[in-house]
């Protein structure tokens, strides 16, 4: 009986410690425009981000979300995640469902984080799409509710990038050095799993992802191939991909747009693509010591076995392909003679796509 009774004792002691699940009507919920309806490339305004982060002191209360890995360079994992755990999508983001919400004293340290020192600039036109960093991916967002309204601030701090929605507008931005902040929003990672390394910059590790791709690809020789055509670029022709994209609802890849429906290629087709990588020189190293410019999908080709998948996503302006296997990332370069063959070989498949509007001459 005594044994019980401490068993109890213990049970009652432990229930108690444990927060009770945050219930606000108004949290995970999406406000102001969605990101598939607004352009990216808009002049932010720093003095009414100040003007925002001010109304902080006077919320009702704040909540924080926590993001799940990257869904271009560990879409393995994050489907694992998915799986697992209870979440929600925020802007087209996934995020752990249950936030976590904001003490007074957490409130305050914030506001006085983003006072301390420069985390906010305004963007220049376009380079949001210029940073060589997989696109954007919200690693944490913060919510609060004060006179009626809500303000929501995703923070992605690979791309160094800051997305503010209100319901008037959406305000996109650099996030700046700030590393008190950054070292604050890691306090609140508590389910994503730890990252695995990515290579998007180290021309040493290009090298020894060459030599994985050429292995990989002697595993699927008798692979079946599936071709999509990727939508124009979102940096050249933002006005051509805003169109398409609400006309023929494409299906996303690794955070790409593609048109639908894929195309089967024949046994023929493929080992015109494996002849082609073969090639001595070839596959080459590729890194971006200064960012670059962000990739873009003109093709994705899936490499399919009874076993195992591979996808390569080929990109004629960056000379690359970009590839995914498993839960693993790579980007290797093309030669000139590879891409021109390449070209050859993939553009017989471009069904869809407008052709390249050229800005009008003016005289």
């Amino acid at each position: 009986m005594f044994r019980l009774w401490i068993a109890f004792l213990i049970l009652t002691c432990a229930f108690a410690q444990s927060p009770a699940p945050v219930v606000h009507s108004w949290a995970g919920k999406e406000v102001g425009k969605s990101l598939e309806s607004d352009s990216l490339r808009e002049k932010a305004a720093e003095d009414e981000v100040k003007k925002l982060i001010a109304t902080l002191k006077d919320a009702d209360a704040a909540v924080i979300f926590e993001g799940l890995p990257h869904q271009g360079w560990q879409r393995a994992l994050v489907n694992d995640e998915i799986a697992r755990k209870k979440t929600i999508r925020l802007f087209g983001y996934a995020f752990y469902e249950q936030p976590t919400e904001l003490s007074r004293a957490q409130k305050k340290e914030f506001q006085e984080i983003l006072a301390s020192g420069p985390w906010f600039g305004a963007l220049e036109k376009g380079i949001t799409k210029n940073k060589m960093c997989g696109g954007f991916h919200p690693d944490y967002q913060i919510e609060w509710k004060t006179k009626g309204s809500v303000a929501q601030i995703q923070f992605c701090l690979g791309c160094r990038d800051v997305r503010i929605y209100t319901e008037k507008e959406k305000i996109s931005g650099d996030l700046k050095g700030n590393e008190r902040l950054t070292k604050w929003l890691r306090g609140f990672r508590k389910l994503r799993p730890a990252d695995r390394q990515m290579w998007f910059v180290d021309a040493e590790s290009s090298k020894q992802k060459v030599i994985q791709l050429k292995a990989l690809l002697k595993n699927f020789t008798k692979a079946e191939l599936t071709i999509w055509e990727g939508l124009p670029s979102r940096i050249d022709e933002d006005a051509v991909w805003q169109s398409e994209h609400n006309a023929k609802k494409p299906t996303d890849i690794h955070g790409y747009d593609y048109y639908e429906p894929a195309q089967p290629m024949t046994d023929q087709q493929r080992n015109r693509l494996l002849q082609i990588v073969d090639t001595k020189g070839a596959l080459t190293a590729a890194s971006h010591p200064d960012g670059g410019r962000g990739p873009q999908g003109d093709f994705l080709i899936r490499w399919k076995t009874s076993d195992d998948e591979l996808d390569a996503q080929v990109d004629f302006e960056r000379e690359e392909i970009h590839y995914y296997w498993r839960d693993d990332y790579g980007f290797v370069g093309l030669s000139k003679e590879a891409l021109s063959e390449l070209k050859k070989a993939l553009l017989e498949f471009r069904k869809q796509r407008p052709p390249v509007q050229k800005p009008a001459e003016t005289k």
